[in-house]
């Protein structure tokens, strides 16, 4: 979608033009919307769900984010955290970009002390991970180059993080400040 622009003329005495553009706040969510309907395979915890998230008048299934919540709840403690829904967005609009079948989730939900451990031995995560928060997700798609999967998500050019983590093949989307690496 295009952003609209408009032409405002002002002035006393000299005429002023000048080009205003609006993008609707709501723009990029709107945009980054799959069909409602996403795959999820938790890869640690090797388990898979199939939901229809979203209903056809727009409003969100809460039974289907509930099961979303427990696929993608922390390995370490079991517990669960409420998935940010422009996060399901992003990767359901990734899914149905690249045809994939499934989305391998590395990573979803982490409890700080999960979190903590993995900083502990040394694995990249920050102490402050938006992952702690139901903000990110660690992600790959079977039979797709995470290089193109990075480059598809840098492309989406919203807020929040993209990562990309070539030796161990996956790819870090946010809904956090944005910010590449």
């Amino acid at each position: 979608m295009n952003p609209k622009k408009y032409s405002i003329i002002a002035g006393t005495g000299f005429f002023l033009i000048a080009y205003a553009t609006f993008i609707p706040a709501t723009q990029g969510l709107r945009d980054l919307r799959g069909d409602g309907l996403i795959t999820l395979h938790n890869t640690h915890l090797n388990e898979m769900v199939t939901v229809q998230y979203r209903n056809a008048n727009g409003s969100y299934d809460r039974k289907a984010l509930k099961e979303i919540n427990h696929i993608l709840r922390c390995r370490q403690t079991n517990r669960e955290r409420k998935i940010r829904v422009d996060l399901l967005e992003m990767v359901d609009q990734i899914q149905d970009h690249f045809e994939a079948a499934q989305v391998d989730v590395i990573s979803g939900y982490r409890s700080k002390q999960l979190n903590e451990y993995l900083w502990i031995i040394g694995r990249k995560v920050s102490r402050n991970s938006p992952h702690m928060y139901g903000q990110a997700m660690d992600i790959r798609l079977p039979g797709v180059k995470t290089t193109l999967l990075r480059d598809y998500a840098d492309h989406l050019n919203l807020k929040g993080g993209v990562g990309y983590y070539p030796s161990n093949q996956f790819v870090h989307v946010d809904v956090g400040m944005k910010r590449r690496w």
